[in-house]
């Protein structure tokens, strides 16, 4: 499973996967719906081995976003992706990751946290919230390439620049 000159590529990317308005834990992260509702919900932080042109994946250990005493912010996916780099990076490191992500964790503490632990990373950066990268890009006149995929209404158009 190992791509890019033998490195293995490690998707990380939060999901929700327990929800309620009436059953809730110490644990339990909670939010305000627009009704007035308070709703309780469980969230975790997933680390899976990838490889374009695999079926199969393999999933390490989750890092679960979790309310921590004293603390007046909740939880959130970015926090856990750093305790998961923390305690499982080290043991990866040896195998040359490079870390998948989406937006969210294109930000400095991330990415700091994925190079001390021994990897690397590509990540999605959208215009919205990396305006200067964007400004930067525009700048400086980066080459643009524009390839489509599939047809009818699978049909992809992907631009790539940089």
């Amino acid at each position: 499973m190992r791509r890019l000159d033998g490195r293995l590529l490690v998707a990380l990317d939060g999901t929700e996967f327990f929800r309620s308005r009436t059953i809730h834990c110490p644990n339990c992260s909670a939010r305000k719906r627009s009704d007035g509702a308070t709703e309780h919900f469980r969230q975790m932080l997933a680390a899976t081995v990838v490889a374009p042109g695999h079926a199969r994946t393999l999933p390490l250990p989750p890092e679960f976003v979790q309310r921590r005493n004293g603390l007046a912010k909740q939880d959130c996916e970015r926090e856990a992706a750093k305790r998961w780099l923390q305690r499982h990076g080290p043991r990866c490191a040896a195998l040359r990751p490079v870390y998948l992500g989406d937006d969210l964790y294109a930000c400095h503490p991330v990415c700091r946290a994925m190079l001390d632990s021994g990897g690397d990373f590509l990540l999605t950066a959208k215009p919205a919230s990396h305006q200067t990268l964007y400004e930067y890009l525009d700048g400086i006149g980066a080459p643009t390439r524009r390839v489509s995929s599939g047809t009818g209404t699978r049909r992809r158009i992907h631009h790539y620049r940089g």
